[in-house]
């Protein structure tokens, strides 16, 4: 059970190191080029608002695939610009009509929005999100953000994976010493066994001899 909860918690440091990075590019990037960038077809967003709450909660993380609107269906969560907004929204998918325009709302709101979903506006599916990670993103807009954000966790991460090294190195010394002295223990109690051994056989021999001198 021990290797188990190692080898999950490897794991979990190694996303945890992916996800934050992955985020920290993308937002470098957008920044700099001032245009959607999709890292082998993924973007993650923040979600500003609370409209698809409880689901998505606000300054939620989600990760969007850039996908084919032709195979979005009823019940989908999709990426979308808001027709005559300049913004993007990630709300639910609940009707499609037979021209294939999506209709949209989010799960908190009262009614659906306005105006229709085309592939024209179309951006993408969410295919997964997180309602704690956004806490990264909101530091790294602070000052000094990119130091905090990203270059601390992944210092504190690779601390941590050291501290864990270091800790199984000590714990395998520490089994070894204690192996070490288990055997030391184990060959003094076989030497006192075989000087007892050798004791008694002497004392059968003079008993013997013993025996011998009286019978002649």
């Amino acid at each position: 059970m021990k290797k188990v909860g190692r080898v999950f918690s490897t794991i979990f440091l190694i996303f945890a190191i992916v996800v934050v990075v992955y985020v920290a590019y993308v937002v470098i990037q957008s920044k700099k080029t001032g245009k959607e960038v999709f890292v082998v077809g993924y973007k993650p967003y923040i979600i500003l608002t609370g409209s698809m709450e409880p689901t998505i909660k606000q300054y939620g993380l989600v990760i969007v695939k850039k996908g084919d609107f032709n195979s979005v269906k009823i019940g989908d969560i999709i990426s979308f610009d808001e027709p005559g907004v300049q913004r993007h929204v990630c709300h639910r998918v609940i009707a499609i009509d037979d021209n294939g325009l999506i209709t949209t709302k989010g799960d908190n709101n009262n009614s659906e929005d306005l105006g229709n979903v085309s592939e024209s506006n179309f951006i993408g599916k969410v295919i997964w999100h997180n309602n704690y990670i956004a806490y990264y993103y909101n530091v790294y807009q602070s000052p000094y953000g990119v130091w905090k954000a990203v270059v601390l966790p992944v210092v504190v991460i690779i601390l941590i994976i050291v501290g864990v090294h270091l800790l199984k190195k000590r714990e395998k010394k520490e089994r070894n010493i204690r192996s070490n002295i288990k055997e030391e223990v184990q060959e003094d109690k076989n030497i006192e066994e075989a000087e007892e051994t050798s004791v008694k056989n002497k004392r059968r021999k003079s008993r013997a001899k013993g025996k011998g001198k009286h019978a002649e």
